[in-house]
Parts: C-alpha cells; sequence; structure tokens
C-alpha cells in the first residue's frame, strides 16, 4: 500500500512540476496536405476553421482536438532562419509511437503556424503570435 501512494504522490509531483512550464498556443484555421512524390511537394486541401489548442509542456505537446493528440519530444532540432521566417522544430513520437516532425513557423507579419509533418502527410494548423498564452 505504501508504494501505491508513494507512486500517486510522485505522479502527482511530476505532473504539477510539468504544469509550472507550459505555454498554450490556440489556432483558427488548419488544413492536411499529402506528399505528391512527382511533383516533389505536398498537395494540401482548403483551409478550414479549426479552434484547437495546443499545449506545450517540457518534454509532451497535447493537443485538444478530436483524438486528444498527444507528442512525446526526443530531439530538438536546429533553429532554421529565412529572410522572412523562422522555424523551430523537434521530432516527436505520437500517441501511437510513429515518428513525425512538430514545426512552428513564425513570419515577420506576426503570424506564425504549427506544422506536424509525418514521412507522406502533414497537417498545418495556422495562428497568430498574438494568441500565445
Amino acid at each position: 500500500m505504501k508504494k501505491i501512494i508513494t507512486t500517486i504522490i510522485l505522479s502527482l509531483f511530476t505532473l504539477c512540476s510539468f504544469a509550472q512550464f507550459e505555454t498554450k498556443i490556440t489556432t483558427y484555421k488548419n488544413c492536411y496536405g499529402r506528399y505528391n512524390e512527382y511533383k516533389k511537394k505536398y498537395d494540401f486541401d482548403e483551409f478550414h476553421y479549426a479552434e484547437i489548442v495546443f499545449t506545450f509542456y517540457e518534454k509532451y505537446i497535447t493537443v485538444d482536438d478530436i483524438g486528444h493528440s498527444l507528442y512525446r519530444i526526443t530531439e530538438t532540432l536546429p533553429i532554421r532562419k529565412t529572410s522572412n521566417s523562422e522555424t523551430r522544430s523537434v521530432k516527436c513520437l505520437d500517441e501511437n509511437n510513429k515518428e513525425c516532425v512538430f514545426a512552428i513557423m513564425s513570419f515577420d507579419d506576426g503570424t506564425a503556424s504549427i506544422g506536424v509533418i509525418y514521412d507522406e502527410k502533414m497537417f498545418v494548423y495556422v495562428i497568430k503570435t498574438k494568441n500565445i498564452e
């Protein structure tokens, strides 16, 4: 019984310590794309309204979507900069243990987007940087 109580207390402590380092981002539209091998680029559908909340913790990212997605961060990738944007990305394992890249691209005009990239598909979520809590 003591082991169970100790495990519960340690679990609660871990959850509380993660909560101190959380950042929330709300999206306002999204789209889905499939990689076109012939064109060597993604073909995207049209953007749709989507108010989805992403919560970033030290080692995890949760998404308030239909599937309640959970991404476990495995590696931080180098920052990429262009003349009008900056991209920060991490490698992750999703709730099905599939590897993906999770990227946040911020642009000089004050907009930003989140990309979740798998081998042949990509999900793009558009945000405004003022929506970051």
